[in-house]
C-alpha cells in the first residue's frame, strides 16, 4: 500500500464528515423552523430526510475505525488504548455540553430523573432521549466500540459476537420490534458492517474504477434522501440500508480516487470536516435561539429562504466555535497528558 493510502486521516473522510453534519444541521433546522411559533413553513422540503447524515457517518465509523485500528487484533494491551482513546475523544465534549444544556432544560421544567442524566453522562441505553437529541446515535457508537474492543482483546470471541450482533440488528424489525431489545439491535448498527466492508475492498485493492463506484454510491444515497424527502419512500430498515450501501460506495470511491490520484480538497471544507463532532453535538440546541431570533426578522418581510439559511449558519457557527473552544482543546490536553502505559494494571 502506498503512504497516501496507509495514512489514517484521509481529506475525504473529512468531506464525508463534514457532508453527515451538515445534512443533520439542515434537518433540524427545517424541523425547528416548521413549528407554528416560528415560521410555521416547510422552508426546503429536501431536508426533510437530512438526518441520513446520521446513516452516512455510521458507514464512516465502521471504515475509519478499521482503518486507524485493523492491525491492533490480538493485544489486550491495544484493547485497552482504543477504549481510552474512544473515552477521550467522545465524553469530555459531551459533558461540557449536557453541562451547559442541562440547566436549560431543567428551566424549562422537563421532568428528568436520575436514570436520564446518568445515561446521558455515560451513554447508556435509554429509551427516550431526555436532554440532546442527537446523543441517541453516540449510544449506538457505544456498542459498536465495545464489540471492536472485545475483538481486538480476543478477535475469535470478537468476530463471533460482531457477526451475531450485526445479524440481529438485521432481522430486528421483525423479531426485536420493542424496547430494550430494539435499541440492542437496531438496523442502522447494520450500516457499521457495511463500513467495514468499505475497509476490506479498500484494503484489497480491487476497485478498479473509484469514478464509478462513487458515482452509483452518489444516485443511491442521493436518490433514497430525494425518495424520503418527499414522500416516496418511508424513513424505515429499507431506506436506512438504501442510505448505508449508497455511503459506502461513496467512502469506497473516494478514498480509492483520493489514494489513487492524491486528490486535494478545499481547507474550509476539511476544517468543517474535523468540527463535525463538535457541530452535531451543539447545533440543535443553538437553533432555538437562532429560531427566535428569525421569527422577530420575519416581521421586517426577510425571505423565510434567507431566514433558514441565517439560522442554520448560527448553528454551524455555535458548533465550529464550541470545536475551537473546548473540544480541541480538550484534545489537545489529553494528548499533552501522555498514552495509556503499556500494561495497565487491574
Amino acid at each position: 500500500m502506498t503512504e497516501l493510502a496507509s495514512r489514517r486521516s484521509l481529506d475525504t473522510l473529512q468531506l464525508g464528515r463534514a457532508f453527515a453534519a451538515l445534512a443533520v444541521v439542515g434537518h433540524h433546522t427545517t424541523r425547528t423552523l416548521a413549528q407554528p411559533k416560528y415560521l410555521d413553513e416547510n422552508v426546503f422540503p429536501i431536508f426533510n430526510a437530512g438526518d441520513s447524515g446520521v446513516m452516512y457517518f455510521f458507514v464512516l465509523s465502521g471504515f475509519v475505525i478499521f482503518l486507524a485500528h485493523a492491525n491492533d487484533f490480538g493485544d489486550r494491551d491495544n484493547a485497552l488504548r482504543f477504549v481510552w482513546r474512544r473515552v477521550q475523544r467522545i465524553y469530555p465534549a459531551l459533558w461540557v455540553a449536557l453541562i451547559c444544556v442541562v440547566p436549560l432544560v431543567l428551566l424549562m421544567k422537563a421532568d428528568l430523573s436520575f436514570y436520564d442524566l446518568f445515561s446521558s453522562f455515560l451513554l447508556l441505553p435509554i429509551e427516550h432521549e431526555p436532554i440532546i437529541d442527537v446523543v441517541w446515535t453516540l449510544r449506538h457508537e457505544m456498542i459498536f466500540y465495545a464489540i471492536f474492543a472485545v475483538a481486538i482483546w480476543n478477535p475469535r470471541i470478537g468476530w463471533i459476537a460482531g457477526a451475531v450482533w450485526l445479524a440481529m440488528s438485521f432481522v430486528q424489525p421483525v423479531l426485536f420490534p420493542a424496547y430494550p431489545l430494539a435499541f440492542v439491535f437496531h438496523p442502522a448498527h447494520v450500516l457499521f458492517g457495511l463500513g467495514i466492508l468499505a475497509y476490506w475492498l479498500f484494503n484489497r485493492r480491487d476497485i478498479v474504477s473509484p469514478k464509478l463506484c462513487l458515482t452509483l454510491g452518489v444516485v443511491l444515497f442521493g436518490g433514497t434522501w430525494i425518495a424520503v424527502a418527499y414522500g416516496a419512500l418511508l424513513k424505515n430498515a429499507i431506506s436506512t440500508w438504501c442510505y448505508g450501501v449508497g455511503a459506502m460506495l461513496m467512502i469506497l470511491g473516494g478514498v480509492v480516487l483520493e489514494t489513487k490520484t492524491a486528490l486535494r480538497l478545499p481547507r474550509v471544507l476539511i476544517f468543517l470536516g474535523e468540527a463535525s463532532y463538535s457541530i452535531y453535538l451543539v447545533h440543535f440546541p443553538a437553533l432555538s435561539g437562532f429560531a427566535k431570533v428569525a421569527t422577530k426578522l420575519k416581521a421586517l418581510g426577510i425571505p423565510n429562504e434567507l431566514l433558514f439559511v441565517m439560522v442554520a449558519t448560527g448553528g454551524v457557527a455555535v458548533g465550529v466555535v464550541f470545536y475551537l473552544l473546548v473540544e480541541r482543546p480538550l484534545l489537545t490536553f489529553f494528548r499533552t497528558i501522555g498514552r495509556v502505559p503499556k500494561r495497565v494494571e487491574a
